[in-house]
């Protein structure tokens, strides 16, 4: 399995694209010149981990007929005041591509298989992507190297953000690479909450 970290986008959002024989997995597209890159093969889906608007800015752009994301964050595809493109010095930003609602369990698009964990708190349909073989995460904006996603935008609850990192905290081990929504890759067990124990 192969993984590519392109920061792009207003804000460096962390794309990634996960290749692995002929699937290709692109998690919140935030560029615009993905398809020039010549990394989208094969069979092609898209998995958002929430629905603000630098982590979907570029769907509009994948050839894709639908995004996987939770149900908890299907409308903000739709409304730009809650993905909080309206906020923001852009033109506001919507989703037409049909959701496919991605719940907590394991999942298998093509040839890749990853557990997906429904991790609340930065907004309600966040979640985390965990690939149990490669020994990585991938968590959008629900961990960061230093600190954790906000939780005081529309949707957001410093209660289920704190029931989220003790779930997430006790079910992966401290050895995971995480991928964040921004900035550099960590692994979790240097995470100052694991250190305490969530």
């Amino acid at each position: 399995m192969k993984i590519q970290l392109n920061p792009c986008g207003p804000l460096q959002t962390n794309t990634i694209v996960i290749t692995h024989k002929n699937t290709t997995i692109v998690v919140d597209p935030a560029c615009s010149d993905l398809a020039s890159l010549g990394i989208l093969k094969g069979h092609l889906y898209v998995v958002l981990t929430h629905g603000h608007w630098d982590h979907i800015l570029g769907v509009p752009l994948m050839p894709v007929e639908t995004v996987y994301i939770h149900r908890g964050d299907v409308p903000m595809l739709s409304d730009p005041m809650l993905n909080g493109s309206l906020r923001g010095i852009f033109a506001p930003i919507t989703v037409s591509v049909k959701p496919s609602p991605m719940c907590e369990g394991v999942h298998a698009l093509g040839d890749i298989s990853f557990t997906v964990y429904h991790t609340p708190g930065h907004t309600p349909g966040s979640i985390s992507l965990y690939f149990p073989g490669e020994g990585i995460a991938i968590v959008g904006d629900f961990l960061f190297a230093d600190g954790i996603g906000r939780t005081d935008l529309p949707g957001g609850s410093s209660a289920k953000m704190r029931m989220s990192i003790r779930k997430f905290m006790k079910a992966i081990p401290g050895d995971t690479l995480i991928y964040p929504g921004h900035g550099r890759l960590f692994h979790l067990k240097t995470h100052y909450l694991y250190k305490r124990g969530g």
